[in-house]
């Protein structure tokens, strides 16, 4: 297909323009942090009460996400922890945590996919570019300061992230949200993401071309409209 069909480009964000890390480590850091918190506010839990919370949080708003398109913003995510947690605590004591919880990410920043930033400059003179962005949870907001850390923010003519307006991939409404502020319609439009049902689903669904981000390719319904192993490979499709 010649790059001149298409107008518009939107990207995923995570495990597609950035890479989070995903380890035993990770996770302990985020649990050790939060724990901290809780400390410094007089309430001892054990750490395994807080794992077992973080997943609660996370299975709730990923089930939201995928099942009805709909985001549950990170207050949603630290309601639920508590909850978990049989915590009720003051208006003052929530918002340290949330800031603890939603500002994790950027303390330990994801790195920025493999050729994202080369391919990223060679597109945006070419093609109107977008974000699309599940968020979870980490709002629009510090995702924001992480891709302007990393130069590549002014690469983009629109971010649209779940938080900021209630949708989730894979509704349409987000993507047709997206290609509204792009002034591009579905059918001069491409999507590229990793996940089958968010990314590959949710533009087909769109009327968007879609792209899949995988490392090696296996059946998904509904089909990708094109296949890649990384991040380059889009020279073969659009033609940089």
């Amino acid at each position: 297909m010649n790059g001149s069909l298409f107008k518009a480009i939107t990207f995923d964000f995570w495990d597609t323009l950035y890479v989070i890390e995903r380890s035993q480590e990770y996770l302990d850091r985020r649990i050790s942090e939060f724990s901290a918190a809780l400390l410094e506010l007089g309430v001892e839990k054990d750490p395994e009460q807080i794992v077992d919370a973080f997943r609660q949080g996370w299975k709730e708003a990923h089930y939201h996400q995928r099942r009805e398109g709909k985001e549950i913003m990170p207050w949603g995510h630290l309601e639920i922890i508590l909850q978990q947690l049989q915590l009720d605590l003051g208006s003052t004591s929530k918002d340290r945590l949330y800031e603890v919880y939603t500002t994790f990410t950027k303390r330990n920043p994801p790195r920025l996919n493999d050729f994202a930033a080369e391919i990223m400059q060679n597109l945006y003179s070419r093609y109107k570019l977008a974000i699309i962005c599940n968020t979870g949870a980490t709002p629009g907001t510090i995702l924001r300061e992480i891709m302007a850390r990393d130069h590549i923010i002014d690469y983009y003519d629109c971010l649209v992230f779940s938080d900021e307006t209630g949708y989730a991939k894979p509704h349409s409404r987000i993507f047709q949200h997206t290609l509204e502020k792009l002034n591009s319609t579905p059918g001069e439009s491409a999507h590229i993401g990793d996940d089958p049902l968010t990314d590959v689903a949710g533009a087909k669904r769109a009327g968007m071309t879609a792209i899949w981000l995988a490392g090696e390719e296996k059946k998904t319904h509904p089909e990708p409209d094109f296949h890649i192993q990384s991040l380059m490979d889009l020279q073969r499709i659009i033609g940089l």
